[in-house]
C-alpha cells in the first residue's frame, strides 16, 4: 500500500497539490482489502486441495492394502487346485491318494488330512484309511471303527464341522490321538455316482479352526476328485471279478467235458466187464466156488460205476430223473439221515420258509448234493462244537443281482428257491476258496476231491446257481439258487415189477462200441430173446426199414455217422409204434425229455446189469402189451 502511494504521489499531474497532506480516496480500502481477501483465498485454496489429496491417497492406499492381500490369497489357492488337478492326475496307484492327501492338508493350512474308504474287517464295519498325512509327511494306514468319531456323521452324507474343542465332542479313534490332540474337525464324504457314500476327506488341526465353512468347500473341491478316483478302482476290481469269474467257468467247463469223456469210455468198459461177469454168474451152479469171487468183483464194478457217476454228475451229463418237488419236504425227509451223518457235537438248526414253490429236480441227486454240502459242513467244523444252519426262502432276482451274487453261471432273471448251508468252521482263505471246485482238489487227509466238484455239475445239470462266502475263523455259506416253477409237486410213482419170464422178441441193439454189442448180445441170448445188432444210427434204420420182425430197439446216444437222436426220430417216422429204450453213460436230461415227449419207453444207464436189463425189457413189453 506504502509503494501505491508514493507512486501516486510522484505521478506528474497528481491530484493533490505539492506541500498538501496526502489523503487515499475511500475506493482505495476497499481496493486493498480486496485483494488482501484474494491473496488470503489463493493461499487457503491449494492447502485444502492438497489436504483432500493427502486423505484421498490415505484412502487408497488403505484399500491397497486390503483388498490387494485377498486377491493374491486367491491365486495363491487357485493355483493350488490347478497343480492338485494337473499333478495328482499324472499319479497312478497308491500315490494318487497320498499325493491328493498332501494337498489337501496344504490347501485347508491343517497338520493332518486323512482319506478313508468304507472296509469290513472280520465281519464288523468300518473305515479304512488311503491316505493319511501329517505335517506334510505321509503316515502309515490303519484300520477304524467311526462309531462316536467326528466321522460317524461324514459316513450318512452330511458334511461335519468341529471348528473347535473337537476332543471334547467327540470320541477319537486311536491312531489319531496318538499323533496330536485334536482341536477342530472337518469331514466330507465321498459319494459315488448313484449317491451312495464310500468313504470319507476330514482335516485336522491343534488349533481352532477360523473358517470351518470355507474349508468345507475346499474338502468338496477334492472330494469330488477322490471319489472319481475310487469309483474307477472299484469298477476296475469289479471288471477283473467277472473275468475271473468267466475264466474260472470256462475251466470248469473245459474240464467237465474232459471228465465227462473219461467217464463215458470207463462206463462202455465197465458195461462189459459187468454184462460178462453177470453171464458168468447166471452160467455156473449158484454153489460153485467162483461165485463168491464173482459178486466181489461185482461189487468193485459198482463201486467204480459210483466214481464214473460223480465224474458224469461233474461234467452236467449225470442220471437226472427230474420231477417236481417240494425242497422243505425232501429237507425233512433227511433229517435223520443228516443228523448220523455228523458228530454229536454238531447241532443241525432248520429255518424253513413256507409256504415254498416248488422246483425241478432230481431227488437222489438233490439229496447227495446237501449231504456233501452238510458233511463238508461238519469236517470244518471238526471235533469242536458248532452249528450247521440249513435255510430255505423265495425270492425274486433280476438280472442285476444274479449278475452280482452269481456271476458267470447263466442264470435267468425270474423267480427262484434258495437253499443256504452254513457253518461255524474254520472257513477257507482266498487261495483254498478259489480252488475248493477243481476236481481231484481236497484239504481232507482220505478225501478224493469229486463232492463239491460232482455237486457243481449236477447244479449245472439243474440250471441252478450256487455262490460260497467264506472267511478264515468265521465260517462258511454255500447258497444254492433253483428256478421255481407253477407245478405242484407230485409224489414219487411206484415202479412196475418185470416178469419173471420175458415174452418171445426181437431185439435190436445198437452201439458203436463192438464189447457193448457182444456182451449185449450174450446177455439177451440168455434171456431167450432174438438179437440184430447194428453198429451206429445209420445202420439201426436201415436194419428197422429191412426187418419188420424187430419187435425193440436199444439204441445208444452217442454214435458216430448218426446219433441216437436223429435215429429215433428217423425209426418213429418209419415204424411209428416201434419201442426205442435209450442207452448211454451220459444222461442229458434236455434230450431225455423231449424224446420222452415223442414217444421214447425207456432209458438205460451205462453200465447195467442183467438184471436191470431183464426188468427195463419186461417193463417196456409188458407195457406194450396192456395197450390196445
Amino acid at each position: 500500500m506504502l509503494y501505491i502511494c508514493n507512486v501516486i504521489a510522484i505521478v506528474p499531474g497528481s491530484l493533490v497539490a505539492p506541500g498538501a497532506a496526502f489523503r487515499l480516496p475511500p475506493w482505495a480500502g476497499w481496493l486493498g482489502a480486496a485483494m488482501f481477501l484474494c491473496l488470503l483465498l489463493g493461499a487457503l485454496i491449494p492447502l485444502r486441495v492438497w489436504r483432500r489429496k493427502q486423505k484421498d491417497t490415505a484412502v487408497l492406499r488403505g484399500l491397497e492394502r486390503g483388498p490387494g492381500r485377498e486377491p493374491g490369497e486367491r491365486n495363491d489357492r487357485e493355483d493350488l487346485i490347478f497343480n492338485v488337478t494337473r499333478g495328482v492326475s499324472a499319479t497312478t496307484g497308491e500315490s494318487f491318494f497320498q499325493e491328493l492327501g498332501r494337498y489337501l492338508a496344504r490347501a485347508t493350512g491343517c497338520c493332518f488330512a486323512l482319506i478313508a474308504a468304507n472296509h469290513e474287517q472280520e465281519g464288523a464295519p468300518g473305515l479304512c484309511t488311503l491316505a493319511v498325512c501329517l505335517d506334510g509327511r505321509p503316515c502309515p494306514n490303519f484300520h477304524y471303527n467311526p462309531i462316536g468319531t467326528p466321522c460317524e456323521p461324514v459316513l450318512s452324507g452330511q458334511c461335519c464341522i468341529c471348528p473347535k474343542n473337537a476332543w471334547k465332542v467327540y470320541t477319537i479313534c486311536d491312531q489319531v490321538r496318538a499323533h496330536l490332540l485334536m482341536e477342530s474337525y472337518v469331514g466330507t464324504p465321498l459319494l459315488d455316482s448313484a449317491g451312495q457314500v464310500m468313504g470319507l476327506l476330514a482335516v485336522c488341526h491343534r488349533a481352532p479352526l477360523q473358517d470351518g465353512a470355507e474349508a468345507a468347500s475346499l474338502l468338496r473341491i477334492f472330494s469330488a476328485r477322490a471319489a472319481a478316483e475310487l469309483e474307477r478302482r472299484r469298477a476296475e476290481r469289479h471288471q477283473l471279478e467277472l473275468e475271473k469269474q468267466v475264466l474260472h467257468a470256462q475251466k470248469l467247463e473245459s474240464l467237465g467235458l474232459l471228465a465227462g469223456g473219461i467217464a463215458h469210455d470207463f462206463n462202455n468198459l465197465l458195461a462189459a466187464l459187468l454184462g460178462n461177469l453177470n453171464l458168468a454168474q447166471v452160467l455156473l451152479p449158484p454153489d460153485a466156488p467162483a461165485q463168491a469171487h464173482l459178486e466181489a468183483a461185482e461189487k468193485i464194478i459198482v463201486r467204480a460205476t459210483d466214481l464214473t457217476g460223480q465224474m458224469l454228475a461233474y461234467s452236467g451229463k449225470g442220471r437226472f430223473v427230474v420231477r417236481p418237488l417240494d425242497l422243505n419236504h425232501l429237507l425233512k425227509e433227511m433229517t435223520h439221515l443228516l443228523g448220523v451223518s455228523i458228530a454229536k457235537k454238531i447241532s443241525i438248526d432248520f429255518d424253513l420258509a413256507a409256504p415254498l414253490p416248488a422246483i425241478v429236480a432230481d431227488p437222489a441227486q438233490l439229496q447227495q448234493v446237501i449231504l456233501n454240502l452238510v458233511t463238508n459242513a461238519a469236517d470244518a467244523i471238526g471235533d469242536q462244537v458248532g452249528n450247521i444252519l440249513i435255510k430255505t426262502e423265495a425270492e425274486d432276482v433280476d438280472r442285476h443281482a444274479l449278475e452280482q451274487g452269481f456271476p458267470g453261471q447263466g442264470l435267468q432273471p425270474g423267480s427262484f428257491v434258495a437253499l443256504s448251508v452254513k457253518d461255524t468252521g474254520c472257513g477257507m482263505g482266498p487261495e483254498v476258496l478259489s480252488r475248493i471246485f477243481d476236481p481231484f482238489f481236497t484239504t481232507k487227509e482220505k478225501g478224493r476231491g469229486l463232492g463239491l466238484s460232482a455237486t457243481l455239475g449236477i447244479l449245472r445239470g439243474h440250471q441252478a446257481g450256487m455262490t460260497v462266502r467264506s472267511a478264515v475263523g468265521v465260517g462258511t455259506t454255500f447258497r444254492l439258487a433253483f428256478p421255481a416253477v407253477e407245478a405242484c409237486p407230485e409224489e414219487p410213482g411206484k415202479a412196475g415189477g418185470a416178469r419173471a419170464v420175458l415174452p418171445k422178441a426181437r431185439v435190436l441193439i445198437v452201439d458203436d462200441e463192438a464189447i457193448i454189442r457182444d456182451t449185449t448180445r450174450g446177455m439177451l441170448d440168455n434171456l431167450g430173446l432174438s438179437v440184430a445188432v447194428a453198429v451206429d444210427g445209420w445202420d439201426a434204420v436201415e436194419k428197422v426199414r429191412q426187418d419188420p420182425a424187430i419187435d425193440l430197439v436199444i439204441l445208444d446216444l452217442t454214435m458216430p455217422r448218426m446219433d441216437g437222436r436223429e435215429a429215433f426220430h428217423l425209426i418213429r417216422h418209419f415204424h411209428p409204434g416201434l419201442p426205442v429204450i435209450l442207452s448211454s453213460g451220459f444222461h442229458e436230461q434236455d434230450t431225455i425229455q423231449g424224446l420222452l415227449e415223442c414217444g421214447l419207453a425207456g432209458f438205460l444207464q451205462k453200465p447195467y446189469t442183467l438184471q436191470s436189463l431183464k426188468a427195463k425189457i419186461g417193463e417196456v413189453l409188458v407195457g406194450l402189451a396192456g395197450k390196445p
